[in-house]
């Protein structure tokens, strides 16, 4: 369900974006954003997903994100009250990949960014609650303009065939998502 977006006090026009996941495989776009890099730019998420963890250990979260942009789109910050910290782990082209959880990542232009099990993957640091299987945990993914995207995501096991869910393939499950602006006082963080 659309999360209303909360508008800032400055008379400065900003488009908003929606995204929703569905039960599909296929990317759900979303609306231009003004303050995104160039005209058109659209941006999509799937196969978003986190496994279980318990309080004050840590856990992985794993998204698709693809870009129409012409330009790279950086992401500021990642943030969740899940976690303490979120930070880009894993390996990016065979190199170690530890950015800290304010350095943020770039989705590539025209293409996107996959983040899947073998590879790089959101890590949620110091959990704050037990994340189990069916549970969700939202994530605010800062970017430019003071736009940030809110995803809800689901936690799901991790199965010996490398995918969630018994070795079924990767797929979206019903959740929301929204993007709003930052409220006084910070970014709006999901629980």
């Amino acid at each position: 369900m659309p999360v209303r977006p909360a508008w800032p006090a400055h008379p400065a026009p900003v488009l908003l974006f929606m995204l929703v996941a569905g039960a599909c495989r296929a990317p759900t776009p979303v609306p231009p954003v003004a303050a995104a890099p160039g005209p058109g730019f659209m941006l999509a998420l799937e196969d978003a997903w986190a496994e279980p963890g318990r309080a004050g250990q840590g856990s992985r979260a794993f998204l698709r994100l693809a870009s129409s942009a012409t330009v790279p789109v950086a992401v500021a910050a990642v943030r969740t009250r899940a976690a303490a910290g979120v930070r880009l782990a894993g390996r990016i082209d065979g190199t170690p990949a530890r950015l800290a959880a304010q350095g943020g990542f770039v989705i590539p232009a025209g293409t996107g960014l996959r983040m899947g099990p073998g590879g790089t993957w959101l890590a949620l640091e110091h959990l704050a609650v037990d994340l189990l299987p069916g549970d969700s945990v939202g994530l605010a993914l800062a970017m430019p303009g003071a736009v940030t995207l809110v995803v809800r995501i689901e936690v799901r096991e991790l199965t010996s065939a490398g995918v969630p869910g018994g070795g079924a393939p990767l797929a979206f499950r019903p959740g929301t998502c929204a993007a709003r602006l930052p409220r006084a006082g910070g970014l709006p963080c999901p629980a």
